[in-house]
């Protein structure tokens, strides 16, 4: 029953709920790459009001990483 519905969709090597409610005229499959580590970082230092000066702090410190950051 689950099978035929898909209620479960598999990305990534994952099977995951799908998207509920589904609509007749809607894409639902939201597959896409797994994020790296640190990959968006910066953007969410940045969109919680961090500066550029704090971000750079953060990842010297190895708090906070970014891709090709060495950690």
């Amino acid at each position: 029953h689950n099978r035929q519905r898909e209620t479960f969709v598999s990305c990534n090597d994952f099977t995951a709920p799908s998207a509920a409610p589904r609509f007749s005229r809607t894409e639902t499959n939201a597959c896409r790459p797994i994020p790296r580590p640190g990959e968006h970082s910066q953007e969410i230092l940045r969109d919680l009001d961090f500066t550029d000066h704090q971000i750079s702090d953060l990842i010297r410190r190895k708090v906070a990483t970014i891709p090709g950051s060495g950690s």
